[in-house]
């Protein structure tokens, strides 16, 4: 952790306009990785610079980030604000920043099926419970979710069970009530 601080203090040192920071967490503890984020932080906000960071961590993104961008082979294939990306449930950058739970074997009954679902709200807006009345609705269960809040966002990843002959039925009622539902492979 020193050694990043080192160098940020080194790179501060020239007034510049843009701080770029190339994986500036790896190999840190949490603990550190909690304190260079913060520093960063504290950085950006109090002298006002734009602050670049190169990253591999989605952890990094969802902490310090206000807009990310998604490379691939040289090219920018998705770009935007950070909470706007992540209301996109279509956007494949939204799925790696906050992806769907892992669902453990003893958590799927025989015969059950898993649906990935996705819902995005806002403060105020109940969008998990009205989810959670219509999967129990369904005879389904929630195996499985994450849930962040990122900006004035929030974004729910669930896992949801549902008997296996009405898996497509459940899929149906979940989209026409506006919430993004597939079957996991």
């Amino acid at each position: 952790g020193q050694k990043q601080r080192v160098g940020i203090a080194r790179a501060l040192a020239d007034d510049p306009a843009v701080l770029l920071c190339d994986e500036p967490t790896s190999a840190l503890d949490p603990e550190t990785t909690r304190s260079i984020l913060d520093l960063i932080k504290n950085v950006r906000d109090t002298l006002g610079l734009t602050v670049i960071i190169i990253t591999h961590e989605m952890s990094v993104v969802r902490q310090v980030c206000d807009s990310v961008s998604l490379l691939e082979a040289g090219r920018i294939i998705e770009s935007g604000r950070l909470e706007d990306i992540v209301l996109d449930v279509d956007s494949r950058l939204s799925r790696e920043i906050v992806p769907f739970p892992k669902v453990p074997e003893a958590a799927v009954a025989h015969g059950e099926s898993v649906i990935d679902v996705s819902i995005t709200a806002h403060p105020g807006q109940p969008a998990a419970v009205a989810l959670m009345s219509m999967v129990a609705e369904l005879g389904g269960d929630i195996a499985a979710g994450v849930f962040e809040t990122i900006g004035q966002a929030q974004i729910g990843r669930l896992a949801v069970t549902v008997p296996g002959p009405d898996t497509e039925q459940a899929v149906s009622t979940l989209r026409h009530a506006g919430i993004a539902a597939e079957v996991r492979s």
